[in-house]
């Protein structure tokens, strides 16, 4: 594992890019793709000879933080959310911030996935999208942060992202989370537009079977998760409308299933 480490040549590690422009407080200013082999030996030194995926894990962050002269290393996941207790086992300092999106924002995101990309990609995305599914994906993952804020509440903090003062309360708590200063700089890109955010909602139209489904699997008691009274109202008829479209989107889908179950292979 050190060796492939030491010779990967991250084309995928974006603190890593060059061409990302202005970076902010939380990038890595000293560090270019030349320096990865170095670090990897200074990690190997920290540790013993038969370290643990925690420990080489550790020594890495620890090895970045003291180029770089910072304190707190993160690594920015969103696997490492089913694997948390596990995590604590092996590290038990770690700290998780965890943000998600309100329910309306998540839906729009998630039914113009690939607006960003050529027309094959998100052409993928659109065949596959049913409100249904997207509600139920909202809702799992609601579910699933609300054990783990629940079962881990020093260790895991958790925001809703839905607009610059959600933000910047989330920016605040993360530093005090992790114990760090805030940095002013931070606030600086509080506005972004980032990902589908760069979309305006006129253009991520959310149509009475997608409002009808979100009212009807995504509603909590959470203030910031509230579903908006200024969308259309919806009841059960807006459900059962829907009904068809459910039929075709599951037949599509096993058609497809059987289509590429039965490509001969070479």
């Amino acid at each position: 594992m050190w060796s492939n480490l030491a010779t990967c040549p991250f084309w995928a590690s974006v603190p890593l890019k060059e061409d990302l422009g202005t970076k902010g407080p939380g990038w890595l200013t000293r560090t270019s793709r030349d320096d990865v082999p170095e670090l990897i030996e200074t990690a190997r030194t920290l540790v013993g000879p038969r370290p643990g995926p925690a420990d080489m894990l550790g020594a890495i962050g620890r090895a970045f933080c003291a180029r770089e002269g910072k304190s707190v290393w993160i690594e920015k996941t969103a696997e490492e959310g089913k694997c948390v207790g596990e995590t604590m086992m092996r590290m038990p300092d770690a700290r998780f911030i965890v943000t998600m999106r309100d329910p309306v924002g998540f839906l729009r995101s998630y039914k113009y996935q690939g607006s960003q990309s050529g027309s094959e990609r998100r052409k993928f995305f659109s065949d596959r999208y049913h409100p249904i599914l997207g509600a139920l994906v909202w809702r799992r993952t609601y579910r699933s942060l609300l054990r783990l804020r629940n079962q881990y509440p020093d260790q895991v903090s958790m925001h809703v992202l839905c607009n610059s003062q959600n933000r910047r309360a989330a920016l605040e708590s993360a530093c005090h989370h992790l114990g760090v200063p805030p940095d002013p700089a931070m606030y600086e890109a509080l506005d972004a537009k980032v990902n589908s955010s760069s979309m305006g909602s006129a253009e991520r139209i959310l149509d009475r079977e997608d409002i009808a489904w979100l009212r009807a699997l995504c509603t909590v008691d959470d203030p910031e998760l509230t579903i908006s009274d200024d969308l259309p109202k919806t009841g059960s008829i807006d459900l059962l409308k829907s009904v068809p479209s459910i039929i075709r989107w599951a037949l599509r889908y096993l058609l497809k299933y059987r289509r590429t179950k039965h490509v001969p292979r070479s």
